[in-house]
């Protein structure tokens, strides 16, 4: 895991009030699961960046990547590719509409895409911008 990416994903996508705590909990192996409970059934709560749409079920793979314009993307999710600089594509093909939440992240830091997990009928996912 790279903290200080990840340092810099807090600050720049959610709340300001709020982006510390959550920082905590992404830096805290014990802790982590924490941050994706939060982002998975109350992420409108926790996002303070400007949310360029949001969905009730996960938009198709070439969307996303349409959105995100980049071939590498940072990936913090629960599974083994947590944490890293992955081929976008690829990377979302292993967890698009698996049920669990994830977060892909430009280099830049400027963009993400964030899926929650099922939540009986709905699958929330959003395209985030920084302010």
């Amino acid at each position: 895991m790279d903290k200080e990416f990840e340092l810099r994903v807090c600050k720049g996508f959610f709340d300001k009030n709020k982006w510390e705590r959550l920082y905590y909990e992404l830096s805290s192996d014990k802790k982590r699961e924490n941050f994706f409970r939060k982002i998975s059934h109350t992420a409108e709560e926790y996002l303070g960046c400007v949310i360029s749409e949001s969905f009730k079920m996960p938009p198709d793979i070439d969307r996303i990547e349409g959105f995100l314009k980049c071939k590498e993307c940072y990936f913090i999710v629960q599974e083994d590719c947590n944490g890293k600089f992955l081929d976008t594509r690829e990377a979302l093909s292993e967890l698009y509409r698996l049920g669990t939440p994830y977060m892909a992240v430009t280099p830049d830091c400027d963009r993400a895409y964030l899926e929650t997990e099922y939540n009986f009928s709905e699958h929330k996912a959003y395209f985030l911008k920084r302010k």
